[in-house]
């Protein structure tokens, strides 16, 4: 799944919010979410920021490291060097920690997952009778 680019979100993801806050129940909680941006260093750091606030809020678990990015040159298109970020000692480093990581959280919420409290949702009118999802 991709977010999309130029500050637009993926459809899915719209239907995901748009289902959570008529419901109450998130369709993507206690799973886990990794990113990979493409591109230069410039700007990395703040698109991670957002993408990661976006993905924590609906509901995903972000692991540590759970991000990888190529840490090239500024300016040169992506088209033009896919050999470098392959071969490139710290944009394979972060891949490597981002696939444990993912892979490790998504083992450990599957053997121990996050449970509701039993009873009704108690945040706001809407959801006033709405029963706290079990065990999924």
């Amino acid at each position: 799944m991709t977010l999309g680019g130029h500050g637009r979100t993926h459809p899915w993801l719209d239907a995901l919010d748009e289902e959570y806050s008529a419901s109450g129940r998130s369709a993507i909680k206690g799973k886990v979410a990794g990113i990979v941006i493409t591109g230069s260093e410039d700007g990395a750091l703040s698109v991670m920021g957002s993408i990661m606030m976006v993905l924590s809020w609906m509901g995903f678990t972000l692991p540590p490291e759970c991000t990888a990015y190529w840490v090239g040159e500024v300016g040169q298109p992506t088209s033009q060097d896919s050999d470098k970020r392959r071969k490139n000692v710290a944009t394979m480093h972060m891949a490597k920690n981002l696939a444990q990581n993912l892979v490790y959280y998504a083992r450990l919420l599957k053997a121990h997952p996050q449970t509701a409290l039993p009873g009704k949702a108690v945040c706001c009118e809407a959801h006033a009778g709405l029963e706290a999802p079990g065990r999924g």
